[in-house]
């Protein structure tokens, strides 16, 4: 089972660039329907956390990949967004109405998920694609 590390470190840096801009467009929003006041620390924090469990994602779903022996673009996107909307999306609902947020703001988070499960579809993707083209 090989998993193509260049994928994986250009896929975590592609998320949290969209991570950046997303919850930048989005941050009064996002920040008000989860009753969140601004803190240095905190978003320093949250930025560490988001960085290496983006990272682990992204390694998750590239041995997914490699285990299911998916082989194309298309089907890795696929494969991302089906686990993206059955697996991840219903725990970011289920634990926004336990712990009070906005209906938009668990809108923005599972949205932003959605999109970054795309992004590493098209890239680990590609990377395989390109790798058996070789």
């Amino acid at each position: 089972m090989k998993i193509k590390w260049s994928a994986i470190i250009v896929s975590t840096i592609a998320i949290q660039i969209l991570g950046f801009i997303w919850y930048t467009l989005f941050a009064t929003v996002w920040a008000a329907g989860w009753g969140i006041n601004e803190s240095p620390i905190s978003f320093a924090a949250g930025s560490v956390a988001s960085l290496i469990s983006g990272f682990l994602f992204v390694i998750g779903v590239a041995y997914l990949a490699s285990w299911l022996e998916i082989k194309t673009v298309g089907k890795h996107v696929v494969c991302s967004l089906l686990f993206t909307l059955f697996m991840i999306v219903p725990g970011v609902i289920t634990n926004g109405i336990f712990l009070g947020a906005s209906t938009a703001a668990i809108a923005v988070d599972s949205a932003f998920l959605t999109i970054r499960q795309i992004i590493i579809g098209l890239i680990i993707g590609a990377w395989r694609s390109k790798a058996k083209k070789a």
